[in-house]
């Protein structure tokens, strides 16, 4: 299985954002964590959905500072 195939738990996923479980849960209610998966009970998220929160798709564009004349 590939890093971005693993699954995650919610103790993983708080560790790796640094929140607390109330935070993640509010997160996933609200949609800015995306939903687990179900396996039988359990809830599991995928690497790669989460590392999409952490690392930006693209690095914001830098703008350049002009002097005033």
């Amino acid at each position: 299985m590939s890093d971005d195939q693993q699954l995650l738990t919610a103790g993983q996923i708080r560790e790796l954002l640094g929140i607390s479980q109330p935070t993640m849960w509010r997160r996933v209610k609200d949609g800015t964590i995306p939903d687990p998966v179900l396996i039988g009970g359990l809830k599991r998220w995928r690497r790669s959905d989460i590392k999409q929160l952490i690392e930006p798709a693209e690095p914001p564009a830098v703008r350049k500072r002009t002097r005033a004349a």
